[in-house]
């Protein structure tokens, strides 16, 4: 596991393949593209957000008890990265598939200030 609190500039956290496109538009809480999503934070000028990175779990009682998004990214470079908008890395981990499934749990639905991403083992 991995994490880090961040006051990410613009409120916005990219998570995925760090040379992937970003998605042609962002709105809501999250916006996605197949090699990386956009999720909204606490707004910076308000306090950290807490971020964990997390291979390999379920979910438990530890996260946070909303399910903002679920499904597939893709890899193609085997690493996986949390970054803010200027691509700077606050989290990154290798994965063994070019593919995976990713969790996404926020503790807001606007303005969130614990986010945990969970990385599925298995993803096809």
């Amino acid at each position: 596991m991995s994490e880090i609190s961040v006051q990410a500039p613009n409120s916005l956290l990219i998570i995925g393949d760090p040379s992937g496109d970003l998605p042609e538009s962002i709105s809501g809480l999250v916006s996605v593209a197949p090699s990386c999503i956009v999720v909204g934070t606490l707004m910076c000028q308000d306090g950290p957000t807490h971020v964990r990175l997390l291979q390999g779990v379920r979910k438990d009682k530890s996260l946070p008890p909303t399910l903002a998004w679920e499904g597939v990214l893709e890899l193609p470079g085997g690493v996986i990265a949390v970054t803010n908008v200027h691509l700077e890395t606050y989290l990154e981990e290798r994965v063994e598939t070019s593919k995976v499934q990713v969790h996404v749990y926020v503790n807001h639905g606007n303005e969130p200030d614990q986010i945990a991403i969970l990385l599925m083992t298995g993803a096809s």
